[in-house]
């Protein structure tokens, strides 16, 4: 056939194609892109699940469970926060092409050779047996399905007290198919657990200045239910709560003074301070225990307190269950750098 004849047959279909393009779209180059050469010998990894193998795995390599520990005194274990039950998921990566019989394991360095020295080591241990139990260690997973039951690990928070909470302990878990030699174990499993100090009690802020014309309402602790500590002037601390106004237990800025209020443990809403007025505070930091005054939990510092007034009425926004307060960090209100304190009074819950 002619050229000429083969050019007069395209044209049309040339013409037909061309009615139906779209308008071209331009991208600009990036000038400042640089391709890299290539390394001999060296190869892109391959992703780590495909469609050409069969991959058991679990979502996340490792889950963490929060502890909340309370000591005693001594700073033995007195309490464990309940610690929530885990699942275990286990998955293909493709519809399971026959049953698959899955077995956990403990890791240990006979079945992990490669992954138990840097797995377990320093102050990592394994959590010991008695400590966990598990609703199952095989599962199947079912012809034509990718997930196995789900398996549950719950704890027994008795046998946590036993152990020594300076140490960090994990359950490592391992996989392997019974029967199966062409399923590719992806990945371990490694639950942990993050051990903290349980706190006593909230901290702040929890502390506000009551209005100048508002008290608080509710039992009100004084004279000998109360006793008190101080690093400054012990001497003088009997005049807290003498019921006179006259007598005051004083203090100077700069000498670090610090006032321990203390009391039978109960619901506190706040408590009440009878001052000289022109020798009261214009700050001060208030700290509340729990445990006779072995741990004191921040509630704040009060700042900007009034003037010339002869009593402040100083509220916790939530209630707290306590035993103590401590006062600190006091500043003057007046040049003189003296504070003056007459009467103390706390007020709880009926």
């Amino acid at each position: 056939m002619k050229a000429k004849h083969i050019v007069s047959m395209l044209l049309p279909v040339a013409i037909l194609l061309g009615g139906c393009a779209m308008e071209p779209r331009v991208l600009e180059f990036d000038d400042t892109y640089t391709p890299k050469a290539p390394t001999p010998g060296k190869r892109d990894p391959l992703p780590k699940i495909d469609v050409y193998h069969t991959y058991l795995y679990t979502p996340s390599d490792r889950a963490e469970i929060p502890v909340e520990v309370a000591y005693d005194d001594q700073r033995a274990v007195k309490e464990i926060s309940p610690i929530p039950e885990q699942s275990l998921k286990l998955k293909t990566s493709i519809p399971a092409s026959a049953d698959l019989n899955v077995e956990i394991s403990l890791m240990t360095a006979e079945n992990s050779p490669k992954d138990y020295p840097s797995t377990v080591k320093g102050t990592t241990m394994i959590l010991p047996l008695a400590c966990y139990s598990m609703s199952a260690k095989e599962v199947t997973i079912s012809k034509g399905a990718k997930d196995a039951p789900e398996v549950k690990i719950s704890f027994n928070a008795e046998e946590f007290k036993k152990l020594d909470m300076t140490k960090d302990y994990i359950v490592p878990l391992v996989f392997s198919v019974k029967g199966d030699d062409k399923v590719i174990i992806h990945n371990n499993w490694i639950l942990s657990f993050k051990v903290s100090e349980k706190k006593e009690l909230p901290e702040g802020p929890n502390v506000r200045l009551l209005d100048l014309d508002k008290t608080l309402e509710g039992k009100v602790i004084q004279g000998n239910d109360l006793s008190f500590a101080s690093n400054v002037r012990a001497d003088r601390l009997n005049l807290l709560n003498d019921g006179q106004t006259g007598n005051s237990w004083y203090i100077q800025k700069g000498e670090g003074a610090v006032l321990k209020i203390l009391f039978p443990k109960t619901k506190v809403k706040g408590f009440g301070l009878h001052i000289k007025d022109y020798k009261s505070m214009r700050e001060m930091k208030v700290q509340a225990s729990a445990n006779h005054g072995a741990k004191w939990y921040s509630q704040g510092k009060l700042t900007a307190m009034p003037d010339r007034v002869d009593e402040l009425h100083i509220a916790f926004i939530k209630p707290l269950e306590i035993d103590g307060i401590e006062l600190s960090e006091f500043v003057p209100i007046n040049s003189s750098g003296w504070m003056d304190i007459d009467e103390v009074y706390v007020i709880a819950e009926e």
